[in-house]
């Protein structure tokens, strides 16, 4: 799994931005978590993530908080 930290949250949108250890910013919409709840997400808290593709085309990007064990 990747590493990052949660930049921005925009809850009135649904959508928030991880930047990954290397700097390199992903974006990501609420519609596309699953893992970690959507609300217990916070600004500057450290992650980790996974990003697969669906049959369908989409994203999901599993999220959970950095340290804890799945």
């Amino acid at each position: 799994m990747a590493r990052g930290t949660i930049t921005r949250l925009i809850r009135s949108h649904g959508y928030f931005y991880i930047r990954r250890d290397d700097g390199y910013e992903l974006f990501f919409l609420r519609s596309e978590l699953k893992g970690e709840p959507y609300q217990s997400l916070r600004e500057g808290q450290h992650v980790e993530f996974e990003v697969t593709r669906t049959p369908r085309g989409t994203r999901e990007v599993e999220v959970r908080l950095a340290g804890e064990k799945s």
